[in-house]
């Protein structure tokens, strides 16, 4: 049995939903696979933590983390977490870090361990927009991303950012939940079925 870690965050920005977990919530686990959901804080020094309490209770083998990439025109599959907190965005605590490591001492960047090419192969054959990413900027998505991988590098980490739904946005680029569900569905079954080939 594959047991897998699946995240998305709090609403935050004003907003009143996140798709991340939104689309979390709709995915179903593969045969072979215990699928385990969490919801993580928009917080400074709690996002961390959440992710770090959960790799020590659950060892998963497989870590799917998701987030809200407001303004994206596609899902964007990241493929570098940094050691770096800086954003000038405030996180729901009224919070902002500038300019500060993830963790003091640590290498500046890990590459994620997922099956990129395969799970981008699987969302553009789908039919939906997607493409990779070299930065998960420098908040709390790349707080998520950073720690797991920093914690777990023998576990499968990587990160899929989502767009706005509809009903985030009239200005912006947008995917309705069905379509977010899917390309979630899409990553999980695509990293799973590469482990076992």
């Amino acid at each position: 049995m594959i047991r897998v870690l699946m995240t998305g965050f709090e609403p935050f920005g004003g907003q009143k939903i996140n798709p991340s977990w939104q689309a979390v919530l709709g995915v179903t686990a593969p045969e072979g696979v215990e699928l385990i959901k969490r919801e993580l804080p928009v917080r400074w020094f709690e996002t961390g933590a959440a992710v770090e309490h959960h790799i020590g209770e659950l060892a998963p083998d497989v870590i799917l983390l998701t987030g809200q990439a407001g303004g994206a025109e596609r899902i964007r599959v990241e493929r570098v977490g940094l050691n770096l907190r800086d954003s000038g965005a405030k996180d729901n605590a009224g919070v902002i870090v500038r300019d500060a490591p993830v963790f003091d001492g640590a290498p500046t960047a890990y590459f994620s361990t997922f099956a990129y090419k395969e799970i981008l192969a699987a969302l553009t054959g789908a039919g939906l927009p997607a493409a990779y990413s070299f930065s998960a900027g420098a908040y709390l998505c790349n707080e998520a991303l950073y720690t797991a991988l920093h914690l777990m590098p023998k576990a499968k980490c990587g990160f899929i950012h989502l767009p706005y739904l509809p009903e985030q946005s009239d200005k912006h680029f947008t995917l309705p939940i069905d379509k977010q569900i899917l390309a979630l569905q899409l990553v999980l079954n695509a990293q799973i079925a590469a482990m076992k080939d």
